[in-house]
C-alpha cells in the first residue's frame, strides 16, 4: 500500500508538471507590465507683457549732422492721444519742437514758440500716420517663435496700411503706405533689445523713399506710464479744448 501510495503521488507530481500546472485554489501571479513614461508637455512660451501707454525716449542722429544729436521723446496713451518732444541735446536754450495728437486733431508747437498751429485736415492725416507706423514698428515683434504671419496691416482712420518686409540683411522694415498706395516713411529696425517683459526695437533706420532721415538709439522704455489728457494739449489750448 505504501508503495502505491507513493507512485501515485510521483504520478500526480509528473502530471502536474507535464501541464500548465495545478492549482490549489490560489490565482497564479501575473507577469508585470510596464507602461511607457507619458510624454511630458510641452512648455508653453512665456507670453510677452501687453503694450498699452509707454513711453519711448531715443537718441536721433540726423544724416550729415553727426555733431548734434537730438532726443526724441514719445508718449503714447491710448489709441488716440499721442505727444512727440524732438529737441537738440547739449543745447543751453532748451529747444525743442511738439507735435500733438488730442484725439482726432494735431497740434504743433514750433522751436521757441508758445502759441501753437493747428495741422491742416492732410497735414494732420499725415501727422496721425507717422505716429502710427511708428507705434506699429515699436510694438511690433516679430522674432517670437509664435509671432503672426502677416505682410500688410491697416492703420484704420483712413490713415492707409503699413507694410512688413525684410531687407538683404534679413532686418524688418516697416513702411507706411496711403490709401491710395502711395509709400512713404520707412523705420528698418536692425537690433532689438529685451525690456519690460518683452523684445523691443534697439536700434532703427527712418528713410522717406531712397533718402536715409536719421539713425536711431533707443534709450529707454517706461510701460507703467499715465498723463492726464491737459499733457497731450498745447498750453495755449488748454482753454479751448478743456481736457479732463
Amino acid at each position: 500500500m505504501r508503495r502505491l501510495a507513493l507512485s501515485t503521488v510521483l504520478v500526480v507530481l509528473v502530471g502536474c508538471l507535464g501541464s500548465s500546472g495545478c492549482s490549489d485554489g490560489e490565482p497564479k501571479p501575473q507577469p508585470v507590465v510596464h507602461e511607457p513614461a507619458p510624454a511630458p508637455e510641452p512648455t508653453p512660451l512665456p507670453v510677452p507683457a501687453e503694450v498699452g501707454d509707454f513711453v519711448v525716449v531715443s537718441t536721433i542722429t540726423f544724416v550729415g549732422a553727426n555733431a548734434a544729436p537730438h532726443q526724441l521723446r514719445v508718449v503714447y496713451q491710448d489709441k488716440d492721444l499721442c505727444r512727440w518732444e524732438l529737441s537738440r541735446l547739449n543745447d543751453e536754450d532748451g529747444d525743442r519742437m511738439i507735435d500733438y495728437r488730442f484725439h482726432g486733431r494735431a497740434f504743433k508747437l514750433p522751436q521757441d514758440e508758445v502759441l501753437s498751429i493747428e495741422y491742416s485736415p492732410t497735414e494732420t492725416q499725415q501727422v496721425f500716420a507717422r505716429m502710427a507706423l511708428r507705434r506699429e514698428a515699436l510694438t511690433d515683434d516679430p522674432t517670437r517663435p509664435d509671432a503672426a504671419a502677416w505682410e500688410t496691416r491697416e492703420l484704420g482712420e483712413g490713415l492707409g496700411s503699413a507694410k512688413r518686409t525684410q531687407d538683404e540683411a534679413g532686418h524688418f522694415v516697416y513702411t507706411h503706405f496711403t490709401a491710395k498706395g502711395q509709400p512713404g516713411e520707412a523705420l528698418t529696425v536692425l537690433e532689438r533689445f529685451e525690456t519690460a517683459g518683452r523684445s523691443w526695437p534697439k536700434q532703427l533706420g527712418l528713410r522717406v523713399g531712397p533718402t536715409e532721415v536719421w539713425s536711431e538709439s533707443i534709450d529707454r522704455i517706461q510701460t507703467q506710464s499715465w498723463f492726464g489728457e491737459a499733457y497731450f494739449v498745447p498750453p495755449d489750448r488748454s482753454t479751448e479744448l478743456s481736457p479732463k
